[in-house]
């Protein structure tokens, strides 16, 4: 028999291997809860690019164990502007805080690799000692829907098996299954809005790129920093390319941003006819590095407003699930790393009746800050100002002046500790 003080492990079901989903399975086995992974596809790997992780999103990782150098992080140094046309340096200063943590480039794989490592073995080399019962990943197993009562969750899979938990996570993406019934009756606000704009993503290896001179060279001038190819021709500044390093500068991440109404993700190579139509006029140098894209993708990009809840009873919504963003601010990976610390803190010593309370608390903890984030995202550096009615109805105690210039922005996004304003939470 259980004493009235002892504590009881919870029984939580995620849906969804992304990064929100694994890193909120790592946070809550280290918490000593009993967690099982549900991932439709049959491979427990993340597909795309790579990411940056910023201060904010670094810190939250450091906190479960995780070692950025182990998983080939990179270290970002610094942000250039360079003419697409000559490649010459930009004349233009990019001002960012110094933050402890500083910020690094991360390919999604080996990111989501080591978050895997950490949730599921049951012993990990990257970090001292074992926290929990190991992760029970579930792959092939597509959930088709989902139920919640006041003393616990359900999920149905395709199969017509259904398996009971103290707590369901949503942490299934863009086409939540969980999300469609957290929002069952806000159905108005699960809309999109597309941004006239789609995003290019492709690697090319560091190595392939070094074979052109000039490419070489401004290799050498921009090591460990972020770059940025403007189109100095265009005058709205909405077509550009970003590049940064990763997976331990074997690789550079390519980022190729410009107006578009396409409103399928498409892949192939045939995308580099479009990409030249688009860059055409940039560098030889550009133009033959876009001939050396690998995997190349293009995303339509679409903006979503913040929502009015991500709790339902015993079922919370994390991730891209409840916040999808733009990548203007870089920060989609950055929060949901930051909701699967959150969970897990929030979760942590909970007894059954708690539990309902504890969701409360977490969506109070993560909904302003997110929907701050979530709308910034939306524009670029420097277009603050553009969103200050939008983010004015989402102040709390510690932001009660929405940031309204890129460096202000920089700091809100990136000095926030979510283990400090966790504790925060638990003292009110």
């Amino acid at each position: 028999m259980r004493l009235p003080n002892e504590r009881r492990n919870l029984s939580i079901i995620i849906v969804g291997v992304g990064i929100a989903g694994v890193t909120a399975a790592v946070a809550l086995r280290q918490a000593g809860h009993s967690v099982q992974l549900f991932e439709k596809s049959a491979f427990a790997k993340e597909v795309g690019a790579a990411i940056n992780l910023a201060p904010n999103g670094a810190r939250a990782l450091r906190s479960l164990g995780f070692d950025l150098q182990r998983a080939l992080a990179y270290r970002v140094t610094g942000y250039d502007f360079v003419h697409g046309e000559t490649l010459e340096k930009l004349n233009i200063v990019h001002e960012t805080p110094k933050i402890e943590s500083g910020t690094w480039a991360v390919h999604r794989a080996d990111l989501h690799a080591k978050l895997v490592r950490l949730a599921c073995e049951s012993h990990d080399g990257m970090v001292k000692g074992e926290w929990g019962l190991p992760v029970d990943l579930r792959l092939a197993s597509r959930v088709q829907s989902v139920v919640s009562r006041h003393d616990g969750a359900a999920v149905t899979l395709v199969d017509g098996k259904t398996l009971s938990a103290d707590v369901v996570v949503g942490a299934d993406g863009g086409t939540s299954v969980v999300r469609s019934y957290v929002l069952e009756d806000y159905v108005d606000e699960v809309k999109q809005t597309h941004s006239g704009m789609a995003a290019f993503r492709y690697l090319i290896e560091t190595d392939q790129l070094k074979a052109d001179k000039e490419l070489a060279e401004w290799l050498g001038r921009t090591e460990g920093a972020v770059a940025l190819f403007a189109d100095m021709a265009e005058t709205t500044a909405e077509k550009h390319i970003i590049s940064y390093s990763c997976h331990g500068n074997e690789l550079q991440n390519f980022v190729g941003i410009h107006p578009s109404k396409t409103e399928v993700i498409e892949e192939g190579d045939e995308l580099k006819g479009i990409m030249m139509q688009e860059y055409g006029h940039f560098h030889p140098s550009i133009k033959n590095m876009i001939g050396m894209a690998s995997h190349l993708k293009r995303w339509p990009l679409y903006v979503h407003e913040p929502i009015s809840t991500w709790i339902r009873e015993r079922v919370v919504l994390i991730g891209d699930a409840v916040h999808p963003m733009l990548p203007f601010s870089a920060h989609s990976a950055n929060q949901a790393v930051e909701d699967g610390v959150a969970l897990g803190l929030v979760l942590n010593g909970n007894d059954e009746a708690d539990i309902t309370d504890s969701l409360v608390k977490f969506e109070k903890l993560r909904k302003n800050r997110v929907a701050r984030v979530q709308i910034l995202s939306s524009v670029r550096a420097g277009r603050e100002a553009e969103v200050q009615k939008k983010l004015s109805k989402y102040l709390d105690l510690d932001v009660t002046r929405p940031p309204a210039t890129n460096p202000n922005r920089c700091i809100h996004d990136w000095s926030y500790d979510i283990l400090t304003e966790s504790k925060k939470l638990s003292k009110l």
